[in-house]
């Protein structure tokens, strides 16, 4: 996709909540939706093009539920990755992809999840055939990302002398921005302190390294940059986007277990970035399922060295005030996840100057990011606007 050639527009959320509120996933999918397009100053009747990212789970929507449901009457172009790619960014930069290519003038892409609500949700039942590598891996208790990321994470510790307080940092600072944002789940301020005292769900990782599973959806719009000179709100342009998984990209047997496949998408966004570099970025809107992925996308940018990230956050960068404003929203770990679609929709406010209390003065470039171990996505999203 050549660069600046596809604009965002639009974003919106719905409530975000841990609540069960007799609202389903396909009401939030419309309601996100909705609300994005006419943020842009655009009605249904104005989308021709539609993505998600239903990720293979219970509690997601297709695209054609929205397309119906919202009486599109003239949609050209539509996707659902199911499960595949780095979490929602992948519904959006296919979207980018599609208007860049004329498939679609203006698109709509969302991510809209409503938790299962039985108890046993997710669990594998006796006999059932579990499928490729897990089959080799679950036999031994090891069946979730929780347990896969914690083993990168305590390689990078062993590696470079990361520790927990590293980790404690991330949470921290990603907490003081979610104070900023009402939609945020968790707003309380935290403490270093608050983060050793919370018990481990996967040694290193703390309950308070993991992020908040929420119902939620969100949806952004994305139409051409000549289309967006109409609408309302500054265009957001897409400088450059990857889905890069890089050579071998597994959980467990990756050729190297310190640096995922974020480096490779990072390496290739910066390649299509048309000269802009890590130095360019106001803020950085990064994957966080846990806090050392936070702290791997910050060293595959390249806004620190592989294996500086400890010190880097430690610096306090991170936090309000500092010099690289970090998930100015809270993040999946504050806000709650929506799967990355919330970290795209931050980014579009943000460089649109609409990101309230929480603004970053001057923000003109920024940095988005999905997915962690061997999924990766990276997105380079600027403003033309002028400091």
């Amino acid at each position: 996709m050549h660069p600046d050639r596809v604009a965002l527009v639009g974003s919106a959320w719905t409530e975000i909540t841990r609540t069960p509120q007799g609202r389903g996933e396909g009401e939030m999918a419309l309601d996100a939706c909705l609300a994005a397009i006419r943020d842009a100053g655009l009605e249904p009747r104005d989308v021709d093009g539609i993505a998600t990212y239903p990720g293979g789970m219970t509690g997601s929507v297709s695209s054609i539920h929205v397309l119906q449901g919202l009486g599109m009457q003239d949609v050209r172009w539509f996707v659902d990755a199911n499960g595949n790619g780095p979490a929602a960014m992948t519904a959006v930069v296919e979207a980018a992809l599609a208007v860049a290519a004329g498939a679609c003038e203006v698109a709509v892409a969302f991510r809209s999840y409503a938790r299962p609500r039985s108890h046993d949700a997710g669990a594998v039942a006796s006999g059932v055939r579990v499928p490729q590598d897990l089959a080799f891996m679950m036999p031994y208790g090891n069946a979730a990302a929780t347990q896969w990321l914690a083993m990168w994470a305590t390689r990078h510790m062993h590696e470079f002398g990361t520790t927990e307080d590293h980790l404690a940092e991330i949470a921290v600072s990603t907490r003081q921005w979610a104070s900023l944002n009402v939609r945020a789940i968790a707003r309380e301020p935290i403490t270093a302190e608050d983060h050793r005292a919370s018990p481990y769900v996967a040694e290193p990782f703390r309950r308070l390294d993991c992020d908040y599973p929420v119902d939620a959806g969100v949806a952004v719009v994305l139409t051409t940059p000549e289309r967006a000179r109409d609408l309302p709100h500054r265009p957001v342009l897409v400088r450059s986007a990857s889905l890069a998984p890089g050579p071998r990209p597994d959980w467990v047997q990756a050729p190297n277990l310190v640096e995922m496949s974020a480096a490779y998408a990072a390496r290739d966004m910066w390649a299509r970035a048309g000269g802009l570099g890590a130095d360019d970025v106001d803020l950085a809107l990064v994957y966080d399922g846990f806090t050392f992925l936070t702290l791997s996308w910050l060293e595959a940018f390249g806004f620190c060295g592989l294996g500086e990230g400890g010190d880097f956050v430690a610096s306090g960068a991170l936090r309000p005030g500092g010099s690289l404003p970090t998930n100015t929203h809270g993040g999946n770990l504050s806000e709650g996840r929506t799967h990355g679609m919330g970290h795209v929709a931050e980014a579009v406010r943000q460089l649109q100057g609409r990101g309230g209390d929480r603004q970053v003065p001057d923000a003109r470039v920024a940095v988005v990011s999905g997915g962690g171990g061997p999924l990766a996505g990276a997105m380079l999203l600027h403003t033309t606007e002028a400091k």
